[in-house]
């Protein structure tokens, strides 16, 4: 069967709603870190879990030149800012439901394109994400917060004991 198709989106960034002007997002990759680990007795080298993630970076574009986005452009250190997705899924036998993509952040470039008359104006925003958590009809799927170390998948907190060890 079918099931969980993005149907359609919307954009709320700083709090404020962008219908009709949100085109595309691209979540972050989720990539785990890992490092190589050789020891006496192994026939090879292993991959091991660090605990970490890499850099978490984001895109959106909207069809307009935002001046309440370009406003949050920063390039001093300082507080970063929320937006959020939220999408709506149906699948094949008629259930809908509903995926919410919470992300907190810098601006880390902004491209305008290319502007000619009567051509769409584009505005493609880049993010790097000091937060990341998506929700797939009310239930946390990831939750990834790298400057707290926490790193929730499916309802398990991996980093837990790290903190605990760490004493955070």
């Amino acid at each position: 069967m079918i099931k969980d198709i993005l149907v359609n989106m919307n954009l709320y960034f700083d709090g404020e709603d962008f219908v009709g002007q949100a085109q595309e997002l691209s979540p972050p990759k989720i990539t785990p870190k890992f490092r190589e680990y050789m020891a006496g007795g192994m026939g090879a080298p292993v991959d091991i879990p660090t605990g970490e993630v890499e850099k978490m970076e984001s895109e959106f574009t909207l069809n307009s030149c935002s001046r309440s986005v370009l406003k949050q452009l920063k390039v001093v250190p300082g507080e970063t800012v929320p937006f959020e997705f939220r999408g709506a899924t149906v699948s094949q036998d008629g259930n809908k439901g509903k995926v919410v993509v919470t992300q907190r952040g810098l601006i880390k470039e902004t491209d305008y394109g290319t502007w000619k008359p009567g051509d769409d104006t584009t505005l493609k925003v880049g993010m790097t994400l000091h937060y990341y958590r998506l929700t797939i009809d009310r239930e946390v799927i990831h939750e990834i917060d790298p400057v707290n170390l926490v790193c929730i998948i499916n309802g398990v907190d991996q980093t837990a004991e790290l903190r605990d060890a760490l004493g955070i």
